[in-house]
Parts: C-alpha cells; structure tokens; sequence
C-alpha cells in the first residue's frame, strides 16, 4: 500500500514538473534599461530545435552547441522579431545567449527606434510554423521594472500586439 501511495504522488507532481517548459510556447520581456531598448527571450530546448529544424533545410540541421547551428537558431529567432514605432523598424541585434540542455535565453537589443517611444506594434513569429504554438510577450514598467502588460501572441492574432511603457 505503501509503495501505491508514493507511485500515485509521483505520478501526480512527475506530470506537473514536466509541464514546467513547454514546446509550444517562447516568453519574451521588452523593457528599457539604461535608455536601451532591450528584449529578452526564454525558451524550452526542444521548442527552439524543433522550431529551427522547421525552418532550416534537413541538411542544414545541426546539434545544439555546434556554432554554425547555434548561429542558425539566432539568425531565426532574429528573423522572427519585428518591432516598430509607427513607420520605422528597429534592428534586432543579438546580445548575450545562453543554449542550455532544458532552457535557452538571448538577449536583443532594438535599435533605430525614437528614445522617447511610448507604444510599439511587437510582431514576434517564434514557432509560427506550429499551429498550437504561443508567445507570451510581458511588458516591464521601466519606473518599477514590474510586469505592466502580458500579451499572447498567436496565429489568430497574426502574431502581432501593440504595447505601451
């Protein structure tokens, strides 16, 4: 009975702790720090390969940790991010990354944006070729760097919110 109890109990928090990093969903941050535009990105491991792998050719798929694979990540998740003030675009420039085994992070700093902006239309097309895929896109308040916005962004929605500071 004893080893009944304990099986159930794992069944029961094994299947919550699994859940912890889903595939089928990228979280983003946008904040201003330092006068800065910046963005950073989590994601679970198997969601950005199995994203990557969708988009790249099958010979051009790679391993996580190979340079030119991880340079084929970035420039995909690069490619999946518009941001805009009005007419004009920003640039997406990688920062720091970090490709882990369970939990990946980069980091993007926006530029070519006024200083002052005050709202911006975020398109962000992470895991779009998924259908059930999702970005949750959370907005921090530069004056209390507490989340002020939470948005999901999905095929319905064509990937695409606009967000105020």
């Amino acid at each position: 009975m004893k080893n009944l109890v304990v099986l159930f109990f794992c069944v029961i928090f094994g299947s919550q702790v699994s859940f912890a990093h889903d595939a089928n969903m990228f979280t983003s941050y946008i904040y201003k720090k330092d006068n800065r535009l910046l963005m950073k990105l989590s994601m679970a491991h198997d969601g950005i390969h199995s994203a990557t792998k969708k988009s790249l050719r099958k010979s051009d798929i790679g391993k996580l940790g190979d340079e030119n694979y991880d340079q084929k990540i970035l420039n995909y998740l690069k490619n999946s991010i518009e941001v805009y003030d009005g007419p004009r675009r920003a640039a997406v420039n990688v920062g720091k990354y970090s490709f882990g085994s369970h939990q990946s992070d980069v980091y993007f700093e926006l530029t070519g944006l006024r200083k002052n902006v005050t709202k911006l239309q975020v398109v962000l097309k992470l895991g779009s070729e998924n259908p059930h895929h999702t970005n949750l896109l959370r907005v921090i308040d530069p004056k209390t760097n507490l989340v002020s916005g939470k948005y999901f962004l999905r095929a319905h929605n064509e990937w695409r919110q606009e967000v105020s500071f």
